[in-house]
């Protein structure tokens, strides 16, 4: 197989990284349902070795925050494990387009108090000491290739 596939690449790298519930945001009430999730906006932290313990304290107080304020848009959280630049944590958040993301959080920053807004900007600050590196990308999804299970 792999002689027939020679060519058709130009490099691979196999990793394993896993779910992380406990540092995922759901939002109480979902805005989309997963077949209109047609953009995912992925970020990949890059974390300071020995570090790990306080940014899944921050990630923690992240969804909290998240939640307090009724962001509507979730992210699922992962951790990297063997293959990939450890310590390694990426988050997904999944909306019906780019703009629903940046629509949805003008909105949420237009109903915040100044004191919830200084709120959000320092805890979002608190990241920054944890990076040794940090990147972000935008992605669509391909739900002809996704296998979604059936809701009840």
């Amino acid at each position: 197989m792999e002689k027939r596939l020679a060519g058709s690449y130009e490099y691979c790298r196999a990793a394993v990284v896993y779910l992380r519930p406990d540092l995922s945001y759901t939002p109480a009430k979902q805005n989309i349902k997963p077949e209109e999730s047609n953009y995912i906006f992925f970020e990949f932290t890059y974390i300071l070795p020995g570090q790990e313990e306080e940014f899944e304290a921050y990630y923690k107080e992240w969804a909290a925050l998240c939640q307090k304020i009724g962001f509507p848009i979730g992210y699922a959280a992962y951790q990297g494990d063997i293959g990939t630049d450890m310590p390694f944590y990426f988050s997904a958040m999944s909306a019906k387009t780019q703009a629903d993301t940046f629509i949805e959080e003008e909105r949420i920053m237009k109903l915040l108090s100044q004191e919830e807004k200084e709120e959000l900007g320092a805890t979002y600050n608190k990241a920054y000491a944890f990076f040794r590196k940090y990147e972000t990308k935008n992605s669509r999804s391909r739900l002809d290739l996704s296998y979604t299970p059936r809701t009840k």
